[in-house]
């Protein structure tokens, strides 16, 4: 089985551009039988994210249960994920490229290979070489408002020799056409750029699932959540580098089916974003978190930045710990708390902390932390105004009826996993 998820991706954006466009992929998936899902919380930012909604995929647990609020948390995660159960009911091997906030699990003897998504820091990937393609977006995930020359190098030197490898300079080469032309269509803009590591990464995965043909073949792409954020226009209007970043999202789709052959395939979204280009949030991030956390007298020992506006501090005491969350929890913006504090339940010397403010901000504004006052725009950047948010209801398509018309999300784990078992029962 293939299984594709293509995360916060509207239905019917990709129909319209399907329609549009002639894009052949999206069309062929949105064709399949379907299924409603209802993730189980409805605020984003609270549970409605992408971090907790596919660990309830991929463990059939809903949040309140399965414990996981923040990227980086999968390390504390207790609950098996459905490839760490399927490894034990049945002979069945694994393929896992890019899953969010997952991890290999407690059987990699029986994953071919392991990609993870970059944000998830504790997480090797094997074949080892892959950690050689994995450095760059690592690297750029927790530094890309303030990126460093040395660091960008190194990263970006393992990335060539990887890519440079006898066994994948063609195949990737002949991505060279397809690249170029959304460059020219829709800039160097991040849309673009996320794109094409989604299309390089399928083709990618088509290598190596062509190399170890797992029964079971787990990839996310992410683009599209990144593009319905950043660049969705209401209708009828389309901005050119939506389009170029769709076109390359529909062919990274394509490379991923031709790669499953005959194997029955599962696309699915999580939840959707719908279109909220007047009435979205302001984003905004710090350009330097570990100096900003200096400058407020906070020394962490580790700082991992998360997807946009938050990160994971990690201190040498909960006493430390305990004292750095009153000091974030001080601060205020135009007289109110802005940031979102928690310390971590299954470790006390590590604390999540995000930027809970969503309005424009005025370019005089100041941040008040206990007796200090700092300019706001001198340590925070704005990233974009989103143009598209999360809503609960997500899809399911399928080439094979295992699923009914609506189900709650998190019971994914369950009609698949009966699925696979009834169809490939254990031989111990």
């Amino acid at each position: 089985m293939l299984i594709i998820e293509l995360n916060e991706f509207n239905p019917g954006l990709l129909a319209r551009a399907a329609a549009d466009f002639s894009l052949k992929n999206f069309a062929r998936v949105l064709a399949m039988p379907h299924t409603e899902t209802m993730a189980d919380c409805e605020e984003e930012r609270h549970g409605l994210d992408p971090w907790v909604q596919w660990v309830s995929v991929h463990t059939g647990l809903p949040t309140s249960k399965h414990g996981v609020a923040h990227l980086g948390d999968v390390q504390h995660l207790r609950a098996p994920q459905f490839w760490e159960s399927l490894a034990e009911k049945t002979p069945l091997r694994f393929g896992l490229w890019g899953v969010m906030n997952a991890a290999a699990g407690k059987h990699p003897d029986r994953v071919d290979f392991f990609f993870p998504d970059p944000w998830t820091f504790s997480e090797p990937a094997f074949p080892e070489e892959l950690n050689q393609f994995l450095a760059l977006p690592r690297y750029y995930a927790k530094n890309y408002l303030d990126l460093k020359w040395l660091p960008v190098t190194a990263a970006a030197t393992r990335l060539v020799a990887f890519c440079l490898h006898p066994r994948r300079f063609g195949p990737l080469a002949s991505l060279l056409p397809a690249a170029l032309t959304g460059l020219r269509q829709g800039g160097p803009s991040t849309c673009v750029l996320f794109s094409l590591f989604d299309l390089v990464a399928a083709k990618l995965f088509a290598q190596y699932q062509h190399r170890h043909n797992p029964d079971v073949s787990v990839v996310f792409l992410n683009a599209i959540a990144h593009m319905q954020h950043r660049a969705w226009a209401a209708e009828p209007a389309w901005r050119p580098e939506m389009v170029a970043g769709l076109r390359l999202v529909d062919q990274a789709l394509g490379i991923l089916l031709e790669a499953g052959g005959e194997r029955p395939v599962i696309v699915l979204n999580g939840f959707r974003q719908e279109c909220a280009e007047e009435r979205a949030d302001f984003l905004y991030r710090q350009e330097n978190p570990v100096g900003f956390l200096a400058r407020i007298g906070l020394h962490p020992e580790r700082v991992e930045p998360m997807m946009t506006n938050d990160a994971q501090l990690f201190f040498r005491s909960a006493a430390e710990c305990a004292a750095a969350a009153d000091r974030l929890r001080g601060a205020r913006l135009a007289g109110r708390q802005v940031f979102d504090v928690q310390i971590n339940a299954a470790n006390d010397c590590q604390l999540f902390y995000q930027l809970d403010f969503w309005q424009q901000v005025p370019a005089d504004a100041t941040l008040d932390i206990g007796d200090e006052r700092l300019l706001f725009r001198d340590w925070f950047e704005r990233v974009t105004q989103r143009t598209g948010v999360h809503v609960p209801v997500g899809d399911i398509y399928s080439t094979q009826a295992a699923f009914p018309q609506q189900m709650p999300l998190h019971a994914f784990a369950e009609h698949l996993s009966e699925h696979l078992c009834r169809n490939n029962p254990s031989t111990s």
